[in-house]
Order: structure tokens, then C-alpha cells, then sequence
């Protein structure tokens, strides 16, 4: 029988497009507000990890409200 592998984290990464200092704060809120722990500033992008099961049309919808030309890239984690 085969082990178990359990369901991947995902990544996101969010690098927002717009008036850059009112952009950043609204998709930071965005990130929160959807369930993000905590929030890693890479440059530009803003980085947080979700566990399996998330809802990351919820995610996307939350983020493009916030700011409707953020670019978002979800990548599953490494284990």
C-alpha cells in the first residue's frame, strides 16, 4: 500500500500594479481579510502561504477587488 501524501500548501504571490503605496495596503488588508497568518515583503510582491482546502477563488476575488491589475501567482509548496 501506498503512503499517504497529504495535500500541498500553496504559495501566493502578489505584486500590486497600481498606485503603488495605496495598492500594497489594500492587497496586504485583501491577504488578511481571506485568512493569510502572516505576510512576507519580497520587493515589490507580498508572499503568504494557505493550507489545502482554501478557497483561492475567494483569494483572487479578494485581491482584485483590493486591486483589479494585481498580478497573482499561487505555486504549490515544496515539501
Amino acid at each position: 500500500m501506498a503512503p499517504e501524501t497529504a495535500a500541498p500548501w500553496i504559495s501566493v504571490r502578489v505584486t500590486p500594479t497600481r498606485d503603488a503605496a495605496d495598492a500594497r495596503r489594500a492587497c496586504l488588508a485583501a491577504l488578511f481579510r481571506v485568512g493569510a497568518q502572516g505576510v512576507h515583503e519580497d520587493g515589490a510582491a507580498l508572499v503568504t502561504h494557505f493550507p489545502p482546502g482554501t478557497d483561492l477563488a475567494a483569494v483572487h476575488e479578494a485581491l482584485t477587488s483590493a486591486d483589479e491589475t494585481v498580478v497573482i501567482e499561487t505555486a504549490p509548496v515544496p515539501s
